[in-house]
Order: C-alpha cells, then sequence, then structure tokens
C-alpha cells in the first residue's frame, strides 16, 4: 500500500492539513462510509508510514478483524477513500486564497439571482486585491475576472451606458502581455540549451505594446527581461532590467522573482563565456543576492547547478575565504543525494585554484560524475595540470578523448563550440615552433579575437609563457 496513489498523495499533505483531514473525513457531508473512516484511522495509528506498517494485510485485519482477507474488498476502500482524499485536496486549493473564495461568492449569488450582494462581494473585492502588493500577472487576471463579473452583473439592458469595458480590457491586456512575454523568455532559454525552436503567436505585436506600457512596471521588466536574453550583444537591455529588479522587483511572486533572477544570472554568466570578464563578478553578486534574499532555495534546498556556479565564479575572483565558508555553510543544502558528489568536485575546484594540484587530482579520483558539464570541468583540471606539468603525452590523449567526448554530445549549444576552441588552441599552443615570433603574434590575435572562449585569459597566459 506504501505506493498506491492513497498514500502518495497523503504524503504531501502538512500537519495543519492533516488535522483539518481528520475532520473532513468525519464529516457526513464529505464522507458517508464506516470503513473508510477506519482506513484513515489506520493510517493516522502509524508511527512511521512504511512498506511493513501499511502492509494490506494488515490494514484489512484492522478494518474487518473478524472476516477473511479480501483483496478486492481492502482495494474498493482504498479508492474511496483515495476519493475522499482528492476532493480535500481540491477544497484546500479552493479556498488557498481568499479571492477565489470570493469569486466563488460572487457565482453562488449570480447563480441565485442575489445581485446586490454580488455586487457587493465584487466591490468589496477589487478593494482587497488593491492591497496587495504583488502586481504579477495572477493580479491582472484576477482584476480581469471581477471586472467581467461586475460587467455581467450590471446587465444588458444598461450596457448603453457607461460600464467598466475600458478597466476589464486593459486588465485583460496586461495578463495577456505579461503572459507572453514570461513564457516567451522561458522558451527563448530553454531554446538555448535545447536547441527546440517555438512559434510564439503575436510575439511582434506584444513586443510593440509592452514598449508602449511604460505605466505597467512588471511589462517592462518582463520585456527587458526577454529581451536581454535574446540579444546578448545589446547590453543596455542588461542594465535596464537591472534598473527594473532593484525598483519593481518585489511587485512579482517569489518564484516569478526567482525566474527573473535566474534570467539576470544566466545573462551575465553567457557575457562572462563570452569573454567579458566584468559580468564574472556582476554574476557572482547577482548569486550572492539570491542567498542572501533565499530565492535560491526552494524549501531549503539549494540547486546543485547554483552550488558548483557560484563556487566557479567565487574562485575565478579568488574569493577563497568566502567559498570556503559557503562550502561548509550551504552543502547541506544540497539534496542529500548528490551532497558527497559535489562537495567532492567544488573542493577540487578550490584546491586546483589555489595551485594545489596533487590535491586536486585526490579528489578528481574519489568519485564518478554523472553531470556532463562536471564531467568536462573535470578534463579541463585535468588538461591544466598536464600543461603545467608539461606531461605532453597525457595532454595529447586528453585532447584526442576530449574532442571524442565533445562530438558525441548533441545538445550543448554554444558550450560545445567553447571547449573545441580551447581544445585547438592548447594544441597548437603546445605545436608552436621555438622562436616564432609571427606565428606567436598571429596565435596570440586569434586567441584574442575568438568568441566563445571561456579560457581566453588562461591561453593567452601560458602564450606568453611559451
Amino acid at each position: 500500500m506504501i505506493h498506491s496513489k492513497f498514500i502518495r498523495l497523503y504524503q504531501t499533505l502538512t500537519t495543519s492539513e492533516h488535522r483539518l483531514l481528520k475532520q473532513w473525513v468525519l464529516s457526513p457531508i464529505h464522507n458517508q462510509r464506516r470503513d473508510v473512516i477506519q482506513l484513515f484511522d489506520f493510517v493516522y495509528s502509524r508511527a512511521s508510514l512504511t512498506k511493513i506498517t501499511l502492509q494490506k494485510e494488515r490494514a484489512f485485519v484492522y478494518l474487518f478483524p473478524k472476516e477473511k482477507y479480501d483483496m478486492y474488498k481492502i482495494n474498493h476502500v482504498l479508492s474511496y477513500a483515495y476519493k475522499v482524499l482528492e476532493e480535500f485536496i481540491e477544497y484546500l486549493e479552493a479556498v488557498s486564497l481568499d479571492i477565489n473564495r470570493q469569486k466563488n461568492k460572487i457565482k453562488a449569488y449570480s447563480k441565485r439571482n442575489s445581485i446586490i450582494n454580488a455586487k457587493k462581494v465584487v466591490q468589496k473585492s477589487k478593494q482587497q486585491l488593491l492591497k496587495n502588493k504583488h502586481r504579477s500577472s495572477a493580479f491582472f487576471l484576477h482584476a480581469y475576472e471581477l471586472e467581467v463579473h461586475q460587467f455581467e452583473l450590471e446587465g444588458t439592458n444598461k450596457r448603453v451606458q457607461k460600464n467598466n469595458l475600458p478597466d476589464l480590457l486593459s486588465n485583460l491586456s496586461n495578463f495577456f502581455v505579461i503572459s507572453t512575454l514570461r513564457y516567451a523568455y522561458i522558451a527563448a532559454s530553454h531554446s538555448n540549451v535545447y536547441k527546440v525552436n517555438y512559434e510564439i503567436p503575436m510575439l511582434s505585436a506584444i513586443l510593440e505594446q509592452a514598449q508602449q506600457k511604460v505605466e505597467v512596471p512588471i511589462i517592462q521588466l518582463y520585456y527587458f527581461a526577454y529581451m536581454a536574453l535574446t540579444h546578448l550583444e545589446e547590453e543596455s537591455y542588461y542594465f535596464s532590467l537591472k534598473e527594473c529588479w532593484e525598483q519593481y522587483g518585489a511587485l512579482l511572486q517569489k518564484n516569478e522573482r526567482q525566474e527573473v533572477l535566474l534570467i539576470i544570472i544566466n545573462y551575465a554568466i553567457k557575457q562572462a563565456h563570452s569573454g567579458n570578464l566584468s559580468y564574472i563578478k556582476e554574476a557572482f553578486e547577482w548569486y550572492q543576492i539570491g542567498l542572501s534574499t533565499t530565492l535560491l532555495l526552494n524549501e531549503g534546498l539549494l540547486s546543485q547547478f547554483a552550488y558548483k556556479n557560484i563556487v566557479a565564479l567565487g574562485l575565478k575572483l579568488k574569493a577563497f575565504d568566502w567559498i570556503k565558508s559557503f562550502i561548509e555553510q550551504y552543502t547541506v543544502s544540497l539534496p542529500q543525494e548528490v551532497q558527497l558528489t559535489y562537495k567532492t568536485y567544488v573542493s577540487a575546484k578550490y584546491f586546483f585554484e589555489k595551485s594545489e594540484y596533487d590535491t586536486c587530482l585526490e579528489y578528481l579520483t574519489k568519485v564518478e560524475y554523472d553531470d556532463l558539464f562536471m564531467n568536462i570541468d573535470a578534463k579541463m583540471m585535468l588538461l591544466k595540470i598536464y600543461y603545467k606539468n608539461k606531461s605532453l603525452d597525457a595532454l595529447e590523449a586528453l585532447i584526442q578523448s576530449f574532442k571524442i567526448f565533445l562530438h558525441r554530445k548533441e545538445v550543448m549549444g554554444y558550450h560545445k563550440h567553447n571547449y573545441l576552441n580551447i581544445l585547438s588552441f592548447v594544441k597548437k599552443i603546445i605545436s608552436l615552433p621555438d622562436f616564432e615570433k609571427t606565428a606567436k603574434e598571429k596565435l596570440y590575435h586569434d586567441i584574442a579575437s575568438t568568441k566563445p572562449l571561456t579560457e581566453k585569459q588562461w591561453l593567452l597566459d601560458q602564450l606568453n609563457e611559451s
């Protein structure tokens, strides 16, 4: 029974929801079956929910102590119990927001032709909605729906007079523009990684409309988020987005603030990968903002991708003490199953950046890296260590195997070109004839002008020392 959909749904409830559920199950309005009440009592009585404590045979004995075990009968009770639980979950969702309760109340009054009461609820709901500090798409959707209720309650005989259609259409437009822009940049972000093209209906018209809606800050924020993501070379969009975030970011719901913050971080990281090194500090500072505001934490958990990116950026800035404290503080915030792997990986990077190569190699050989980019970065550390140690045979073998590895990976976007460029230039540096000043100058120019090339400065440094 532990793997049944009934138990899986039951385990999603919070402590306060469990208390409400007990009242719900006992109410004859929601449940009239005694065996369902007993099944819930059986689950409540378990000290822990395990495969053993939730055996169907045990449940059957609890419900029907004088009867012979009948699998079909206990499954029948489970089916009814799941329906009761499902309806309870639906109820929780319906009453989770006050605005939803108010809209349901308006519908109920309207169905009973109690127009005066319905209008009062509409006006009260509009006043309460305006007190909400958030102005994301949900705000404008609720505002639009309330205007629809008001419009319908006025009746067809009064529609020749002044009505609320301007407010209705304005809220609808704002909702549509914000939602389209939000999912447009999500689609653009997804396309950058997975090479999938999405057709966004009316996007050009939406972008034109967004530029005109300067009175709606959230539209401006989403507009600049989309434009920054899709126009990497035009930094003005990033700075406008940054300004909008600082002024209006608090108007978004937490999940939407997280999305926009990640857009900003990803933009800064892409700029850094393209050779604009000033953005390393930008990305690192945005990550620090994400940590201090807990926007990077979901239910107390930190993404392993954010974890390793923070370490990588901090090490590039030589913030060794900060990174050491970060690893100690935030490793426990990772999903438990990846804590050891990621701590080992970032520790290898930490010792590599401190030029403690022997210790770095010890960490690199402790675990196998399933993550694609961790695997690539581990190879990059090996490449640099072999180069520093002048282990040319090992280095050439690694370059060859690294190229094969990259060509086998189909979904890598600009990352693939970046690492192939790095390998190509390393090969050229170690093959450069001695005292060939002209060839060296040409190679220097090629490295300096190539994009993407995240290791540009390292390559130039090695060329200067050769």
